[in-house]
Order: structure tokens, then sequence, then C-alpha cells
């Protein structure tokens, strides 16, 4: 069966099914950036938990010791600082991944037809391991830490929903606006 190709015009609608089609591609692209992204890095995997544990650590001593902000008495600093890193981490990992996709991919963009989104989504993909990671390690702060689970970490999934879509979203606008710009091949 071939597939014709022709330019469109205006918003055109997610073609779902085509995506459904081409899912094994889109895991492959993930599997490969996750490949790629901890083969050069010289702790590895370990890297996915170090970076936030060290992230939320410089912020607790920066802001919590030396300006000696509080938030509250049974919440201790260190766990609010790691929520809030969790959170730009999905936003600023989702944004760079997504809006570098196609140039970064340029020429199977020009050698071979699939759906240009697997792309970014695969970006996505390989994002929200490291974000599991993250969650998984922030819900063991919880226990070691002993503060109850409230309603902020209950809701926590659809927050980190919501900020992926919001970054996949401008990524998506600055990968075209990054693909505009490029000289033709």
């Amino acid at each position: 069966m071939a597939t014709v190709l022709r330019p469109t015009r205006g918003w055109v609608a997610i073609d779902f099914p085509e995506l459904l089609r081409f899912k094994d591609l889109l895991v492959q692209f993930a599997v490969r950036d996750v490949k790629l992204r901890y083969k050069q890095t010289v702790l590895g995997v370990a890297w996915v938990v170090l970076q936030p544990l060290l992230a939320a650590g410089l912020l607790t001593f920066a802001f919590g010791i030396v300006a000696g902000f509080e938030i509250d008495d049974h919440t201790p600093y260190f766990l609010f600082s790691f929520a809030g890193m969790l959170a730009w981490n999905v936003f600023s990992w989702t944004l760079t991944k997504t809006s570098m996709s196609m140039v970064g991919n340029a020429y199977l963009v020009s050698k071979v037809y699939f759906p240009r989104l697997i792309l970014p989504l695969s970006g996505t993909l390989s994002t929200m391991l490291d974000v599991a990671v993250s969650m998984a390690l922030m819900v063991v702060m919880f226990i070691v830490f002993r503060v109850p689970p409230g309603l902020a970490l209950l809701t926590l999934p659809i927050w980190v929903a919501l900020i992926l879509c919001l970054s996949l979203g401008l990524g998506l606008i600055a990968a075209a606006m990054t693909v505009s710009r490029l000289p033709r091949l």
C-alpha cells in the first residue's frame, strides 16, 4: 500500500490511528533516547536519582538554611524543594527535547516516511522514565520524613500531566519555528 503525501494548509487534526500503527517506532525512538542519554554519563542511570537530589539539596541550603525560608511546621524544606524540582524538570526536559526533536532527527525526517509527531512524543516518553523515578523517590522521602500524604500528593500526577501537556504544546510550537528557520537541504 502506497502512502501519498500532500502538503496541508491551516490546522490539521492529529491522526491517532496512524500514530497507533507506528507505536513500535515510537517506543524504539524512546528507548534510543534513554540509552544514548545514560551511555554518555559517567554515573549512568544513577544520575537519574542523584541529579534531582543534588538540586533539591542546593535549593534547601540556599533558601531553607541561608535565607531561612520555612514552609510549615511539619513539611521539611528539602521535600518542598524536591517537589518543585520535579515539576520544573518535567517542564524543562519535555520542552527541550520536543523543541529540538525535528532538528536533531532531520536526517530521518527528510528520508523516511513516518508520522512526524512520533519524534517529539518519543522524547516525552523518555522523559517520563526520569519523572517516574523521581516520583518514586519522592514517595520514599514522604515515608522517610514521616509526612502524611495529603491532597497535594494525591493530585501530583494530575499536575505533572498538566505540566507535561503545557511543555509538549510549547515544544511543538518551538519545533515548528525551529524547522521553519533552517535552510533547505
